[in-house]
Order: C-alpha cells, then structure tokens, then sequence
C-alpha cells in the first residue's frame, strides 16, 4: 500500500453515472531463495482485469518477454569470456507508466478509506490484473533504453546490446527481472545508475538465482551450470 500510495496509483472519486467499478484482490505469494528457504512474503493488490471489454477498456495488450534460450546463450558466453554477470529487480514493475483509460475500481479490502467508503478508486497507473499492464510497462522500457543507445535484437525483442569501443553490454528483460552481462564492470555500473534514475530497483548482489534456475558458475574451468 505504501508503494501505491507513493506512486499515486488512483484518486478517490465518486463513480459517474453508468460506470461500474472492477473488483481487486490480494495475492499473497513466499518467494524462495536457490535454497529452497522461503526469502521473504509479499503481498501484491491484482485488478481484477478479467471483466474488461476490448476496445473499451483495453486494445493492444501483447508484450513479448525474453527466451529461456537467450539466457542461457547469454550466460554461456559469460563463462566461455569471462564476462562479468549482474542481475536488477525492478520494485512495483507496472506502476512506472501512467495509465491511459478511464477505469474505475472499489477500494481494496481492508484499505477503505474511513468515512470515504462510497468512492472508489479512479486508476492512474496499470496495476497487475489489468490486461494492458504488461504490454504499458514494455513500451516505457523500450523507449527508454533505445534511448540510452542500446540496439534491439531482432530475434528476441528483450534482449537488448550496446558497443562502446572495445566493450559490449547486454540486458536481458523479463517483465521485472533484468539480467546484464558485459565485459567492463564499470559501463555496466553506469547503466545501472542510468537505471536507478528512472525507476525503482534493487540490486541482487550475486546472479545465482533467475526465473526458476540456479546458476552456478565455475571461474577456473569458465563453465555454467544451471539447474
């Protein structure tokens, strides 16, 4: 609830005449570390998005995310180059984009607002459960990091590289994971700093976790193993 409010994700109006408001729900999720051991809880408020007409609440809702194979191609140039691995989580992924329909919903349970409980909330921001969210936060990260100079790769639209002399950066996008592998910690801090600028993030201090897989690298024989 601090993040919503902090990212000013819906004002408090009164429904207009022939409207009506969508539902939401908390979805409560553990996250585990490459242990096993739970990391932390978290608690996420989802729209229920599933009620939307298309044309009139939503239009184009694809977004693509970044292969499976293109991590790992990735990380295999990494150990056969010895190229330096990082990992970013982007915090409240969709609220970074301001929204562009009119939707209204109730307030979420629990958090009604005392002695304001006939209103509802007017979105601003794309919130997790909404259809266009995913395709919303894509776009402000394409633009933005084409912006920076980095070229899109044309065989998956999440990976994304830049030259710099002798240097080569890339970043791998899936929806709010990013993966940078370069071979200069220091334009890869750079870009990091860039990043920072624009959106709310956490640096993940070692890559031995991503979507599922467990990475473990060997420097000396310049191998990774995933499980």
């Amino acid at each position: 609830m601090a993040s919503l409010h902090k990212n000013e994700a819906w004002d408090l109006v009164e429904l207009p005449g022939g409207r009506k408001p969508i539902g939401s729900k908390w979805v409560f999720k553990r996250k585990i570390n490459a242990e096993g051991k739970v990391e932390k809880y978290k608690a996420r408020l989802v729209a229920k998005g599933y009620s939307h007409a298309l044309g009139i609440d939503f239009g184009d809702i694809f977004s693509p995310i970044a292969y499976a194979t293109s991590i790992k191609l990735l990380l295999s140039i990494a150990a056969a180059f010895d190229f330096e691995v990082e990992q970013m989580d982007v915090k409240t992924t969709f609220l970074h984009r301001d929204l562009e329909e009119e939707i209204y919903m109730k307030q979420p349970e629990g958090f009604a607002v005392k002695g304001k409980k006939e209103l509802v909330c007017k979105l601003k921001k794309p919130l997790y459960g909404l259809k266009q969210s995913p395709r919303m936060w894509y776009q402000k990260f394409d633009t933005f990091i084409r912006g920076l100079g980095f070229t899109r790769s044309k065989e998956d639209h999440c990976v994304y590289f830049k030259l710099i002399g002798y240097h080569v950066i890339y970043l791998v996008l899936y929806v709010d994971d990013m993966l940078l592998v370069g071979n200069d910690k220091e334009i890869i801090q750079d870009l990091k700093t860039q990043l920072y600028s624009k959106s709310d993030m956490k640096d993940l201090p070692t890559t031995n976790y991503i979507l599922g897989m467990e990475i473990k690298r060997d420097w000396e024989k310049r191998k990774v193993r995933l499980n």
